[in-house]
């Protein structure tokens, strides 16, 4: 897995430096790529419990990893070396790049999708891969831009530590269907999501195109399974009571933000009542999480309030419903929003409508009319 880190006492000061400036660094991160910072101390403290385990049985010291977790429902995990971290290594040649910190991000998406402390592992294990197995040597950034076959190396590696750190490694690798299953349900709650060529709609895919095909993997993993095994010692019992991290994920006292923008959206307000007071939630609502999010609005943020929208058509009940909806879609017109979908769901409404009011006996002459 690794050798022991061991470090001169001049050195740690310049370490702990950096892990510092890899904090700050991680913030902007999470705020851009994973929905901003979680902020649940008790479910990260955790992970990171989980994570240790894995560099104790990798021989890596525990300061040489940290986990940071966002608030995308979006099931997504990668490592990456911020720009402060390549800065750092620039200006202190001397210290061996074999010591740098590897930085996790996780989704809380991604610790709802997965179904066992064995599959967490996994997804932790594949990121320290990366990074022991000088994956991001160059510092050219995160494993987004990697290669298939290093994500199969990474996925072999990480089914042996996990073994190693006593965690079933045939468990472990049921991860990809946890994620596969996750991802469906996504797409079928938010059809944004789905792959639609025109909405711009692609993030669950970019996503699960990095990686190799789920069926190559699994045969990766069946290939290593064997050396897994062998390496294979149960850890610690497990106890009566769930890991924290599995408590905390879905607990409603501690929703994260994409979960309270979604309550914002569909909630009475929006999903009752009339057209117009439905629209003026909806805007004031983005209008708020744009003013409190600090960052522009994400494919996540539209893959939501395009569910709102189409709550709202469903109870138009009139041309002037329709326009007012066609308006209020038009303000908040950009590259992702409305997708081709919405706006078919209108006109689909309108000839609802229309068809409403023609006898049953209609000619192509009333529907002209009409």
């Amino acid at each position: 897995m690794g050798k022991a880190q061991t470090l001169a006492k001049d050195t740690v000061p310049e370490l702990l430096q950096l892990r510092h400036t890899v904090q700050r660094d991680a913030r902007t991160i999470l705020q851009e790529r994973v929905g901003g910072d979680l902020g649940d101390g008790a479910l990260h403290r955790d992970v990171t419990r989980v994570l240790n385990r894995l560099t104790r049985a990798a021989g890596l010291a525990a300061e040489s990893a940290q986990v940071f977790i966002g608030n995308s429902l979006l099931p997504n995990a990668f490592t990456t070396i911020t720009p402060g971290e390549a800065e750092f290594f620039q200006r202190n040649a001397h210290i061996s790049k074999t010591f740098r910190i590897t930085n996790i991000f996780l989704s809380l998406g991604l610790l709802r999708a997965v179904r066992s402390e064995a599959r967490l592992a996994a997804v932790l294990a594949h990121e320290l891969a990366h990074n022991f197995k000088g994956h991001l040597k160059d510092f050219t950034g995160s494993h987004m831009v990697l290669g298939h076959f290093h994500e199969l190396e990474a996925d072999a590696e990480a089914l042996k530590l996990v073994a190693a750190a006593g965690y079933d490694p045939e468990d472990a690798a049921d991860v990809l269907y946890d994620l596969q299953r996750e991802y469906a349900r996504l797409e079928e709650e938010y059809r944004l999501l789905k792959r639609d060529k025109g909405d711009l709609a692609q993030a669950l895919r970019r996503v699960r195109d990095i990686h190799p095909d789920n069926d190559l993997r699994r045969a990766n993993l069946l290939d290593h399974m064997d050396e897994a095994k062998e390496a294979y010692r149960p850890g610690p019992g497990a106890s009566d009571a769930a890991p924290a991290w599995i408590e905390r994920r879905m607990a409603v006292e501690r929703p994260g933000r994409m979960d309270r923008f979604h309550a914002r959206l569909m909630n009475g307000d929006v999903t009752a009542g009339s057209v117009e007071k439905g629209l003026h939630a909806v805007e004031n609502f983005v209008a708020q999480e744009n003013r409190e999010g600090g960052s522009r609005l994400t494919l996540e943020h539209y893959a939501i309030i395009e569910e709102a929208y189409r709550a709202i058509i469903a109870q138009a009940e009139s041309s002037d419903d329709l326009r007012l909806i066609e308006v209020s879609m038009k303000r908040g017109t950009n590259s992702l929003f409305p997708s081709r979908s919405l706006k078919a769901a209108l006109i689909t409404r309108q000839l609802d409508l229309v068809l409403r009011t023609l006898p049953k006996n209609a000619t192509p002459e009333d529907f002209t009319k009409a």
